[in-house]
């Protein structure tokens, strides 16, 4: 037989290849483990592949066979090779989970090319730059993610947390089955022997390691989970936290209904605990997929008295099954750590917030985002107008554009960009436009340029043209106009168009058919977007939304399809809705559990969506960051 060393080829596998020996080898240990044989000097130089790229396990000179009722060996003499021995094997003592540990060096070195202990989304960001089988769909980074948790299970230092070989593979097993990926239909545990054959996972759990900095008696940083129902399908799920932890919301109480194509993400936070936390903890995601709405609704009302009782998981199951739906778990890890002891874990862990706190000011009424530099424009009720940093999460500057002692309010409704000029408009609650220069290294602002658009009436919205010098402006007065100014010609107003009943609350260009607008009106019960040609009075179609108390809609592009966005209530939720911009199909939809999208903007060329979402029992005020790729 022809073979290789698989020491001398595993750096620069494709995915596939790497996942299939991954397997190989599990199954391999598997075989001895079954037999009480215990490898001992498990590395990548003892195993060979044939043509095919099967693994094969070698060299056993210091393997032990263990008697019938023997599981643990002492030597005073041994020997291995350092870095795949397991820390007690250096002792002296060796068990099966010896050959764990070496198993999990060889599997993380196979992803990252190193030794460690690795982050799970700096793994799936390294093989995202390399050549992945697109056929696989999603699958391949399930299967990263499996195999990131399972390496860093392998070299816990306690061998007794350590998985088996025979948990390893039943694990593998189960990641295969749910995307169709084997046709070998084996026993699955107790637990997800609801989910049957070519049943895709129906949520995109991420992250599956939330990192929270603790200190004792004092609330941590806050940790947001993204759940993405990539499926036509109704899901219901839950999160159940492990016991001896508290979190805040309290979670494990109820299920949340996640409508088809939608994203929800949820804050969590762990709550104050005198006494130091576990290291690590477990929080479980079970997920139900219903066939319709009305089974889901069905489910959700006949659970309801058992969610607060201890130990009816398997009478809500029964449930699930009797209702013919199907059951998925997936589990979230939660670490702690001291940030005065890792400064740079803590930074991290900043980084990978996508929520920016604007608590330092009076609520945001208004979001824009610039199309060459990472910043956010924030418009607020107290007349301050801030810009962000969407990357560090800083504030760059703020200042003050309105008098204090003018007559018509001092809040600014609108904000708007006027990247080319480097200026930034400013609507205020009196039908006034602020025109201002800014120059964020010398953090100075200058108002260029100031005009009343509107006569008592406050600024709704503003719409800046993608190719000319023109600004539109509205109110929300009672069929109040809409206004064209062009600046270009010293702020004229060139051209004006009907108004709306209930007055105008929303106004955006199209960026790809720049002749094309979008308003929206609302009325008691719903909210209309109208999308018009600039050209003719004729709208080209409307979208109606239930009632949203603050309407509003932008434009992204992304792969060569365009997308509108719009607020709007979908049930109890607000949400913010990604539609097709050709036929109005909905594509996806984005929440955030237990807080409301105020107001959003869409980055005219990358795949930044910006929401500001707001806690209206608490005041409170974010700006919320969204892949638009990912939806999350």
């Amino acid at each position: 037989m022809n073979c290789k060393y698989f020491a001398d080829v595993s750096i620069g596998l494709d995915w596939k290849t790497s996942y299939r020996i991954i397997k190989g080898i599990c199954q391999g240990l598997d075989y001895l483990h079954q037999q009480k044989i215990i490898h001992l000097d498990l590395k990548p130089e003892n195993i060979l592949l044939d043509h095919c790229w099967v693994p094969k396990i070698a060299d056993f000179g210091i393997s032990k066979r263990f008697a019938e009722n023997q599981t643990r060996a002492i030597t005073s003499n041994p020997r291995g090779t350092r870095g795949y021995m397991a820390p007690e094997s250096l002792d002296g003592n060796f068990t099966l989970k010896s050959d764990i540990y070496s198993l999990g060096v060889i599997i993380i070195e196979m992803l990252t090319g190193c030794k460690g202990y690795p982050d799970i989304q700096n793994v799936l960001d390294h093989w995202k730059t390399r050549s992945l089988e697109k056929s696989q769909g999603d699958a391949w980074v399930e299967q990263i993610r499996l195999c990131v948790v399972i390496g860093r299970e392998c070299i816990d230092p306690d061998p007794t947390k350590r998985p088996t070989i025979q948990r390893i593979i039943g694990r593998i097993n189960e990641m295969d089955l749910i995307y169709g990926l084997t046709e070998t239909h084996a026993s699955l545990e107790r637990h997800v022997s609801l989910v049957s054959s070519g049943i895709r996972k129906p949520l995109d759990v991420n992250p599956l390691e939330l990192r929270f900095p603790w200190e004792p008696n004092k609330p941590t940083e806050e940790c947001t989970v993204t759940l993405t129902n990539r499926t036509g399908r109704h899901v219901a799920v839950r999160i159940t936290p492990a016991e001896g932890i508290c979190w805040s919301p309290s979670l494990g109480t109820s299920f949340q209904p996640m409508e088809p194509h939608s994203t929800l993400a949820l804050h969590i936070r762990m709550g104050k605990q005198s006494q130091g936390p576990p290291e690590t903890g477990k929080l479980e995601v079970l997920m139900v997929l219903m066939a319709s709405k009305e089974h889901l609704g069905k489910l959700l009302k006949s659970v309801e008295g058992l969610l607060d009782m201890e130990d009816k998981s398997d009478s809500i199951l029964e449930r699930v099954k009797s209702l013919g739906g199907q059951v998925h778990r997936e589990l979230l890890m939660a670490t702690t750590y001291n940030p005065a002891c890792y400064q740079q874990q803590a930074v991290i862990h900043n980084d990978d917030q996508k929520f920016i706190p604007t608590s330092e000011f009076e609520r945001v009424r208004s979001i824009d985002v610039h199309p060459m530099e990472t910043w956010v424009l924030a418009g607020h009720d107290c007349g301050h107008v801030s810009i962000w940093n969407y990357q560090t999460q800083e504030m760059v500057m703020v200042f003050n554009i309105i008098e204090e002692d003018c007559e018509y309010g001092c809040g600014i409704s609108r904000v708007q960009f006027i990247a080319e000029e480097q200026w930034f408009a400013a609507g205020d609650y009196g039908g006034w436009v602020h025109v201002c220069a800014y120059n964020i290294r010398d953090k100075h602002v200058v108002v260029v340029h100031k005009f009343q658009a509107h006569i008592d009436e406050c600024i709704s919205a503003l719409a800046l043209h993608p190719t000319k010098s023109l600004l539109m402006t509205s109110s929300t007065t009672d069929f109040s106009s809409i206004k064209l100014w062009d600046w270009g010609q010293g702020w004229v107003c060139t051209q004006e168009f009907d108004g709306l009943k209930g007055g105008v609350h929303i106004l955006t260009f199209n960026p790809r058919e720049t002749s094309t607008f979008v308003c929206a009106s609302r009325s008691s019960k719903e909210t209309e977007f109208k999308v018009w040609d600039i050209h003719c009075s004729d709208k080209k179609f409307s979208i109606f939304e239930e009632k949203s108390s603050c309407p509003s809609c932008s434009f992204y592009t992304n792969s060569y399809q365009h997308f509108m966005v719009t607020s709007g209530q979908r049930g109890r939720r607000s949400c913010a809705v990604i539609r097709n911009t050709q036929t109005g199909e909905l594509v996806h939809q984005l929440a955030v559990y237990g807080w409301s999208i105020f107001d959003l903007a869409c980055h005219p060329t990358l795949p930044i969506l910006a929401t500001t979402i707001t806690d209206f029992r608490e005041d409170i005020y974010q700006i919320c960051l969204w892949d638009a790729r990912t939806y999350r």
